[in-house]
């Protein structure tokens, strides 16, 4: 397979495992391997410019004849509904098993059970209205920093993959990414997230955006792991939608102190 259709299949395979978008066209025929799997991280934060950059393009069109509430919350909807909501349910899930207060393995087995539970509901209810809130007055002050907003949020999941082993052994999703990420694409993944958000966002910004992410990411991982000795699918999607949160509030505060340059 020649170098470019490797990269485009990686990207194709980073995109089937983000969202809902149908891309197998993209992909080659052969199956993908698990080392070619893990390669396709480092296209993460484009898919996250592309998610970003739907909810750019949304509330651009529509902020036109609607209000910038109206225009960037269905923005807002539409990119979470490509992503299928997979990261709220790891949110929820997540926050179900830490709210249980049970020992690890037990707590390990709430996480995997398919129903939802009070503490994880009012946990994602919270967030989501945080981010909307968030999102909107982001709409109004500038509306393509979603591009890099989303793009480092993608990062971070890589990030989290390298800085946190599995919890569950070589059993789940975490075991397929936890301690398996090459440097070169963890290298990799960073210098694309890096100019994606420097093409977006004001100098000075489009760092402390870059640095924010590494120590939430850092953060939240190490916090996981203590409560769960590792990392999991769930894990990984609630490090994300969090890492998400908290950069509209991290951007919010700074452009409201005026640092824009």
């Amino acid at each position: 397979m020649g170098l470019v259709r490797r990269e485009v299949t990686r990207l194709a395979s980073a995109i089937q495992f983000l969202t809902l978008l149908p891309v197998g066209w993209m992909s080659a025929k052969e199956e993908m391997s698990l080392s070619e799997l893990r390669a396709s991280v480092r296209w993460y934060p484009l898919v996250g410019a592309l998610l970003g950059g739907c909810l750019y393009l949304v509330h651009g069109l529509l902020v036109l004849r609607t209000s910038d509430a109206v225009a960037t919350m269905v923005g807002l909807t539409l990119a979470i509904l490509l992503t299928g909501g997979i990261h709220v349910d790891g949110l929820m899930d997540t926050f179900d098993a830490i709210g249980s207060r049970r020992p690890r393995e037990q707590a390990l087995a709430i996480m995997r059970d398919s129903r939802i539970g009070a503490i994880g509901a009012l946990v994602a209810m919270l967030f989501l209205l945080l981010q909307a809130f968030s999102a909107v007055q982001l709409g109004r002050l500038s509306p393509l920093l979603f591009v890099a907003v989303w793009s480092c949020s993608r990062w971070s999941l890589v990030l989290s993959m390298q800085f946190g082993p599995s919890a569950r052994g070589r059993e789940g999703l975490g075991a397929l990414f936890a301690g398996q990420i090459r440097r070169r694409d963890l290298f990799g993944s960073g210098v694309i997230c890096a100019v994606l958000v420097a093409l977006t966002a004001p100098p000075l910004l489009a760092g402390a955006m870059l640095l924010w992410t590494v120590a939430v990411a850092w953060g939240l991982t190490r916090w996981f792991c203590r409560r769960f000795g590792g990392m999991t699918g769930d894990t990984y999607g609630a490090t994300l939608l969090l890492t998400e949160t908290t950069l509209y509030l991290f951007v919010l505060i700074w452009l409201g102190r005026g640092g824009v340059v």
